[in-house]
């Protein structure tokens, strides 16, 4: 990159850049969310789609959180606290997606743009996921390369573009950017000369701490909460080393003061307005009560995004067939450690009190993975709340900063590899690591082994050598190197799309349950039989869905199924609620195959089921007999493979 590229690069230029290709993105509404999959409804084509296909293991995204915001719109009032069209009536302040018309908005700008509209709203967030993050991580990596404007900006790129951001659709892009931000804007708090400074960081700080709370993901917030506190801890101590002098004075105090308040303000209002559904989510067995221990990963699994070829294998075995889950990232810490322990450069590495934090945080990390922790250990440190395969997004931040923090050293400390003979010896101590890392993985995978997978492979580990012999000679154009790999090897999974909204109101299936919606007076309630997702259709509508997703265990809904509650195991979580319709007499049944479903066995005429209060049925597939039989339905019409039944009442 040029001089003249690397001035474009400052923190404003890049940051008033950032925000105004976010307003694009929503003006434009260009996503790359895979809400067209929902085009099952017909069969249509998927128009929406400029680039690319959509990804059906996204499901947590055109399924659930688009879903829960769009119905936040359509809801009467829009952005109600309590949306009446989720089963029995669901409070939203716990839905990060969600707009509500309530001062926590403002903690949450993913969510922004649905004021808008779907459409808007959709290019909005995207754009707050891809350039909120590269915004907030190239001013970290300024904090971390003292000022290294091309190296920042090809870090934020190149970890942007890591199969597990993009392989979980940047969902946690948002909450990595409000760590950044954070960190940013306390380190800049201690430091700060000028009284406005003092009051505009402390301000920053203290929006970063609440959007971090009000994310409300706690596996990931506690790998990222040590992350910043580890770099925060780290900078801090580096800069007064350099010669930085803290002199906290009355407007500092202010400015900490300030960001307590709105930290306080945010937190203590969500628990003011979300009371009881915080406490119904806490007492859950999923995920309130889900606990983990220490020592439930491996080494090959930690490294296997190093080796894992996603073009040719795009669903892991080991991760149940589902590519999110086989998402990491491809690290380079073991490498960035050998090079500290040089001897021309352990004396600068041992004054250098960010690297020790950030690989003492990577030690911690790795500790949990593979070492069993007493379980009062784990609950105080709260990592009893992060299991092992959700510490991947500590692993892959600190790993770039590491990566970051080497390059930003002086350049006289780099590895020389001037000769063959070096350089055969340092490209041969990378591969041998990787070759055993392959193999260790390819007999969990067998996959590993067929040809396509093995000329990938083979082209990811020349890859790594190549950033690893530049990352060795402290040239930047390792980080070119490293954005280039990771865009081509994950660019292909998010779609480019435009819009999407219209075909979800004007679909056959929307389009007969809004017409029934209108007969009802516009208050029309459903039951969704024999599909999982489907549910959430009626409140993206503006009807009830008594299918829908609940965020917490209704208790009102769950005590006309189960009175006694002798099934309470199989609803007490966050739960995908679906309906089976049973063709013989027979007891309802209420079952969890998995953590997040809850499946409702029932024959429609089960007084249990005729308790809740739906006025119509809409069942996928093949008719049900034993609603065609019953009196109480009556058959309307069809749209492809949903068939519509009324619900008569004596």
């Amino acid at each position: 990159m040029s001089n003249r590229g690397a001035a474009l690069l400052t923190r404003k230029a890049v940051v008033c850049a950032c925000a105004l290709l976010t307003l694009a993105y929503a003006v434009l509404s260009i996503h790359g969310f895979s809400l067209s999959r929902w085009h099952f409804l017909d069969g249509s084509p998927e128009t929406e789609l400029l680039l690319g296909a959509s990804q059906g293991a996204r499901s947590d995204d055109w399924a659930l959180w688009l879903p829960f915001a769009f119905a936040q719109i359509e809801h009467d009032p829009p952005f109600a606290l309590r949306n009446e069209n989720i089963a029995l009536g669901q409070n939203m302040a716990l839905v990060a997606s969600a707009a509500i018309a309530d001062p926590l908005l403002v903690f949450r700008p993913p969510a922004w743009g649905f004021l808008v509209g779907p459409d808007f709203g959709m290019g909005w967030c995207w754009g707050v996921y891809v350039f909120g993050f590269i915004a907030a991580f190239h001013l970290l990596f300024m904090e971390i390369s003292d000022g290294r404007k091309r190296i920042s900006f090809l870090a934020a790129v190149a970890l942007l573009f890591s199969p597990f951001f993009q392989f979980w659709s940047l969902n946690s892009s948002f909450l990595a950017s409000t760590v950044a931000l954070g960190v940013v804007a306390a380190h800049r708090l201690v430091f700060a000369n000028r009284r406005r400074d003092k009051w505009l960081y402390g301000l920053g700080l203290g929006w970063s701490a609440a959007a971090f709370a009000l994310t409300l993901y706690p596996p990931f917030q506690v790998v990222l909460g040590y992350f910043g506190a580890f770099t925060l801890v780290g900078l801090i101590l580096r800069s007064q080393r350099r010669g930085r002098t803290l002199r906290w004075d009355r407007h500092h105090s202010a400015g900490a003061l300030a960001a307590l308040l709105v930290f306080a303000f945010a937190t203590l209002h969500l628990f003011e307005i979300a009371r009881d559904a915080i406490a119904a989510t806490g007492s859950t067995l999923y995920p309130g009560q889900r606990v983990a221990s220490g020592g439930a990963s491996s080494l090959w699994l930690i490294f296997s995004n190093n080796v894992y070829p996603h073009f040719f294998i795009r669903a892991s075995q080991v991760s149940g067939g589902n590519i999110s889950e086989a998402a990491s990232f491809v690290l380079f810490f073991p490498l960035v450690l050998a090079l500290l322990l040089r001897k021309p450069n352990r004396r600068a590495f041992a004054s250098d009190p960010l690297l020790l934090s950030l690989l003492a945080y990577v030690a911690l990390l790795l500790a949990w993975n593979l070492l069993a922790w007493p379980e009062a250990l784990a609950r105080l440190s709260l990592f009893s709340r992060a299991p092992a395969h959700r510490t991947a997004i500590g692993f892959g931040v600190a790993d770039m900063a590491l990566v970051v923090g080497w390059l930003g050293q002086r350049p006289t400390e780099a590895t020389p590899l001037r000769s063959t003979p070096l350089k055969a010896a340092f490209w041969l101590a990378m591969l041998c690591p990787l070759l055993l890392l392959f193999l260790a993985a390819a007999r969990r995978e067998p996959q590993f082994l067929g040809s396509g997978a093995l000329l990938q492979v083979a082209l990811l580990v020349i890859a790594q050598l190549a950033i690893g012999f530049w990352l060795a000679r402290q040239s930047p154009t390792a980080l070119l190197a490293f954005a280039f790999l990771n865009v081509v090897s994950t660019g292909w999974f998010n779609p480019v799309a435009h819009a999407g909204s219209e075909y979800l109101w004007n679909n056959p299936v929307s389009t007969k349950i809004r017409e029934l919606d209108a007969a009802s007076g516009g208050r029309s309630s459903w039951i969704v039989f024999d599909d999982l997702v489907v549910g959430q259709l009626p409140p993206m509508l503006g009807a009830r869905s008594l299918a829908s997703v609940q965020f917490y265990p209704q208790a009102p809904f769950w005590s006309l199924l189960d009175p006694e509650r002798r099934m309470a195991s199989a609803y007490d979580r966050f739960a995908h609620v679906a309906f089976r319709v049973r063709n013989e007499p027979g007891p309802l049944t209420i079952r969890s195959p998995s953590p997040d479903v809850c499946i409702v066995d029932s024959h429609p005429d089960d007084p249990r089921l005729l308790a809740l209060p739906f006025d119509y049925v809409l069942q996928a597939g093949a008719p049900s007999a034993a609603l065609l039989r019953s009196r109480n339905y009556r058959r309307l019409s069809a749209a492809g493979n949903f068939h519509f039944f009324e619900r008569v009442r004596d």
